[in-house]
């Protein structure tokens, strides 16, 4: 995993890791939906939100992606699907969340190289999203300026995966670190069973320029932070629960 398809990438994404996956695992087509998270929320197992969507005007609500949930938020969310199913159920790891992410590329994306195609594949800042701080992609329109889409609104990559570059930030299991030269080498999350305050995020959001809507690229929150731009997917391992 990191930015071996790039010189002038953050230390943070340098050098490239090698690494291995173990293990056989899961991982969701779509990011988490607010019809999803609402059915946790039905047996009291998980918090309401607020979304920020207009639920009154919005008939496609409930399948855009949950948001304004933290990490710690997102555990109630696993903990009660792997409850309900009998399936063990968690966040991704970096390394899991990369590896499918890529789909088998080695490019910035997992489509190849060009941000002008990137507007077929993710709902990112785009040339009609507006802002200083986040200068937009001006080679094409998106058609989801200031808000996340809903799940598989664009082309899925080569392993059936919708959403990975952009729509929202997605939440992993690991604690962050600065080097990618902490992550277990067998794909596991980084302390993901310890406490710590600093969680990792990737994929880039709706509100994210092209830099930041790379397969490598990774963002730090807090575990307890809550924004219009982090949702989550989930992970199923394979070797546990019902045959």
């Amino acid at each position: 995993i990191g930015a071996g398809e790039r010189e002038d990438a953050p230390d943070h994404e340098r050098p490239n890791r090698e690494i291995k996956l173990g293990h056989v695992y899961a991982i969701g087509k779509f990011e988490v939906t607010v019809g999803e998270w609402e059915a946790c929320v039905r047996t009291t197992a998980c918090p309401s939100v607020r979304t920020g969507y207009k639920l009154g005007e919005d008939h496609d609500v409930q399948r855009r992606p949950i948001v304004n949930v933290s990490w710690n938020q997102a555990q109630s969310y696993v903990k009660w699907l792997t409850k309900e199913t009998g399936f063990a159920y968690r966040l991704p790891s970096e390394a899991e969340w990369e590896f499918a992410a890529r789909a088998g590329s080695e490019a910035r994306y997992f489509f190849g190289e060009e941000i002008d195609r990137l507007c077929m594949y993710a709902n990112g800042a785009d040339r009609g999203f507006k802002s200083w701080l986040f200068p937009g992609n001006e080679t094409c329109a998106d058609k989801h300026a200031a808000v996340a889409a809903p799940v598989g609104s664009y082309k899925p990559n080569d392993y059936g995966l919708y959403d990975v570059h952009g729509n929202v930030w997605e939440m992993v299991q690991d604690c962050y670190s600065s080097r990618l030269a902490d992550l277990p080498e067998d794909g596991h999350a980084r302390d993901g069973d310890k406490d710590c305050t600093v969680r990792t995020a990737r994929g880039g959001s709706w509100m994210s320029g092209p830099d930041a809507l790379r397969s490598s690229a990774r963002n730090a929150f807090g575990d307890d932070h809550q924004r219009s731009t982090l949702g989550f997917r989930v992970v199923r391992t394979m070797t546990e629960g019902p045959p």
